[in-house]
């Protein structure tokens, strides 16, 4: 699917959307343009049964995996379940500028949190 300048690519298994991708690639090489690489993503609906995360390429670089939003019963816990941990270790890391007790003023702690956590959760 193809709207104004945004792709979107559906496969149901990995080397199929990498040879996707590939295509995608050679058509921007014909054309001379190249794909923002930091502005895209791949996420995985569904269980998957890999031991670890598939990578794909567009072009020379890597894609970031987004997320695993849904499993196969169309559950997503194991989605919020990750996005909560990503915000709490966030949160953790922050412990020694002031976030965690005794420390910086509720104002501070408030805009640390909106900057840093609130981005790792959501």
């Amino acid at each position: 699917m193809a709207y104004a300048d945004d792709i979107t690519l559906f496969s149901t298994n990995v080397q199929d959307l990498q040879n996707l991708i590939d295509v995608c690639v050679a058509y921007s090489k014909r054309w001379r343009f190249k794909f923002g690489v930091e502005k895209s993503k791949v996420t995985i609906v569904g269980k998957c049964s890999l031991y670890q995360d598939p990578k794909w390429r567009l072009g020379d670089k890597s894609l970031n995996i987004l997320s695993n939003v849904f499993n196969r019963g169309g559950n997503n816990a194991s989605h919020v379940t990750n996005r909560l941990t990503k915000c709490r270790q966030s949160i953790y890391v922050l412990g020694s500028t002031g976030m965690l007790y005794p420390g910086t003023t509720p104002d501070v702690q408030a805009y640390l949190y909106k900057c840093i956590c609130q981005p790792a959760l959501t």
